[in-house]
């Protein structure tokens, strides 16, 4: 269904890469929504645990492994929606899921923030497979990657808002995070019922099924068995593996040497962590959707991965240059890390798509990608914050640049072996 006629006369509308729509409409409009919840939960919320719940640096580790570990339940939720009509599932889990999250306006230790993190987590979980399957669904496969570039960019810029005027609004108003959940709450419902209003569409994908091995230990052995079917999807799996190491190192490292080593504020915080990073990255995205669109997902990844390396790198210099020199470094990192980043997302998200084609459900390959997600959460995020025990916060980011440094070149490998199978027809 498109817009009312003469809709799309207007000059921004007609530049866009993609038919605007109904669809195509909500579908920003989700994204919109849910970057204020984003900019609250990722961007802040293990900072808020050190500064102001006064979580120790083992507990931010575990709020850390929260998101990678949840991801992993998407085998069970990609195969429970493979097929079916997914708004009644989504509807439950995000009125339920964001309406807790709201419940941080009574926040006041890390017991509840990590719980209500924990909540919001496994609505990521479901909700980022049942995203992909709208694209599948309503988009030609030439069309996707410019779509969620651009929704990714509209998700960040509300994001980078909320990161920045978040940040000035705690450094000004006592347990002013209160206020951010409650709002954060509010959006995350609001996007809930935009992605709910989208319709099923038409897909050439596998219908229902009744999966085998039982409720638990049956998407163990689907699993199993697509990445026996389909083994370059398994060879991505484990190059994609050393970024996730690298990226979930940092996780916990970061936001304690921002606030320990580094000695930053809130509003410093929010405008490098949130406002700067996105910003750039909204700039970045629409060139990595269309570079998506023309190449394969290895040959993205190969540059953005090899490109991270930097980010810890200059963190690291960060504290060692004279203080006059400290913001400008500290600054560059988050200009690395958003142009690289904008590549990354466009990757994580919906390479799927291309490995499904039009005949796979693309959210089933997304659940398992979300699945190696949880793997390494188990393990990566402990050994960063085994790392910062062992040879300091500083050794642990150059551990990390490390990992980033060795997925680029495991994706370069993979482009040359792999990647022709993986390119669009022309």
């Amino acid at each position: 269904m498109r817009l009312p006629q003469g809709a799309d006369n207007f000059f921004f509308m007609r530049a866009l890469k993609f038919p605007l729509t109904l669809v195509t409409t909500l579908f920003l409009l989700y994204s919109a929504f849910r970057g204020v919840a984003f900019g609250v939960v990722a961007n802040f919320g293990e900072v808020i645990a050190r500064k102001d719940l006064l979580a120790t640096e083992l507990q931010v580790t575990l709020l850390t492994m929260l998101m990678p570990v949840m991801s992993f339940s998407s085998i069970w939720w990609g195969r429970l929606l493979q097929g079916r009509d997914q708004r009644p599932w989504l509807g439950v889990m995000g009125l339920f899921g964001f309406g807790v999250l709201s419940t941080g306006f009574w926040m006041m230790s890390i017991t509840h923030m990590f719980s209500i993190h924990l909540l919001y987590y496994t609505v990521f979980a479901v909700m980022i497979p049942a995203q992909n399957r709208v694209l599948q669904q309503h988009l030609r496969p030439e069309k996707q990657g410019s779509l969620f570039g651009f929704a990714q960019g509209v998700r960040m810029g509300v994001a980078a808002l909320t990161t920045f005027f978040g940040g000035i609004w705690m450094d000004h108003v006592a347990h002013g995070y209160h206020h951010l959940y409650a709002i954060a709450g509010g959006t995350g419902i609001l996007a809930t019922i935009a992605l709910i209003m989208i319709p099923p569409g038409k897909t050439e994908s596998t219908p229902p099924q009744r999966h085998t091995g039982g409720w638990w230990t049956g998407p163990f052995h689907e699993t199993v068995r697509l990445l026996k079917r389909r083994p370059d999807f398994l060879r991505f799996e484990l190059a994609f593996l050393l970024y996730g190491i690298a990226f979930m190192m940092t996780l916990p490292v970061v936001p304690i040497y921002m606030v320990n080593d580094l000695l930053l504020d809130y509003s410093t915080i929010g405008f490098a962590r949130g406002a700067l990073y996105q910003l750039i990255l909204i700039v970045a995205l629409p060139f990595f959707g269309r570079l998506f669109d023309r190449s394969t997902p290895y040959f993205v990844a190969s540059w953005v991965f090899a490109l991270l390396a930097l980010y810890p790198t200059l963190l690291v210099a960060a504290k060692g240059v004279e203080p006059a020199l400290r913001m400008p470094v500290l600054y560059s990192a988050f200009v690395v890390y958003g142009i690289a980043f904008a590549g990354v997302s466009i990757v994580w998200t919906i390479s799927s798509l291309r490995f499904a084609g039009a005949n796979e459900d693309a959210g089933v390959y997304q659940s398992v990608h979300m699945a190696f997600v949880g793997v390494r959460g188990l393990f990566a995020p402990l050994m960063g914050y085994f790392a910062m025990e062992i040879i300091g916060r500083q050794g642990a980011l150059l551990v990390s640049a490390l990992f980033f440094a060795s997925a680029g070149v495991a994706m370069a490998v993979l482009h040359r072996r792999d990647g022709r199978l993986l390119h669009l027809p022309r």
